[in-house]
């Protein structure tokens, strides 16, 4: 099974996938996490250009660096766990890119087919927050300045009208600003349901 997360920064991402996890391996499954970007040489420079306000670089490169490092993590993580029947959890994935780069105005279209080949998801559980809240939680829970290049209250606002746009029958919405239990218990019974 594969299952990811999607959703603003502060929608609580991290943590649900952390609860998730601990439930499935308390029931004998075998579960790997991952995140995007990853830590690999494309990864870290997406982290670089994020942090120093996404300047010299356009959208495009950006996707171009997000799908180089996606190649790396499908090969060399996710497809080897499917492969032998384990379950994958990724802390974002391409639908990011639609909803991020996409508020730079690339069309969904081109991201997507940027993607063609990659595995398709099971679930996708976009973790819907109004931006205000997800910037008042980062603070809050961070300590730290919002991140200049996505983190801004109009980029963010764009971002999650792009991810409720998104119309693919794998992905649930789930309300991000209940208390964090019961966004855990919702989205056990949506894995609980399909692990049947």
């Amino acid at each position: 099974m594969f299952v990811v997360f999607e959703g603003i920064d502060g929608s609580g991402k991290s943590s649900q996938i952390g609860k998730l996890k601990e439930k499935l391996e308390k029931r004998g499954f075998d579960v790997a996490t991952s995140r995007e970007p990853t830590d690999s040489p494309y990864g870290r420079r997406i982290r670089e250009i994020a942090q120093s306000g996404r300047t010299g670089v356009s959208a495009e490169e950006e996707v171009e660096l997000f799908v180089c490092d996606r190649e790396i993590d499908v090969k060399e993580n996710i497809l080897p766990v499917l492969e032998r029947g384990g379950i994958v959890i990724l802390d974002r994935y391409f639908y990011s890119n639609i909803a991020y780069q996409g508020a730079l105005g690339l069309g969904p279209e081109w991201i997507r087919a940027k993607n063609i080949g990659f595995p398709e998801p099971d679930l996708v559980f976009l973790l819907d927050l109004a931006p205000e809240q997800g910037i008042e939680r980062i603070l809050r829970g961070r300590g730290e300045e919002n991140n200049q290049g996505y983190e801004q209250l109009d980029f963010l606002k764009k971002v999650r009208r792009n991810y409720l746009s998104m119309g693919d029958s794998n992905i649930l919405r789930i309300d991000a600003s209940q208390p964090e239990e019961l966004v855990a218990e919702q989205i056990w019974e949506e894995i609980e349901e399909r692990l049947e």
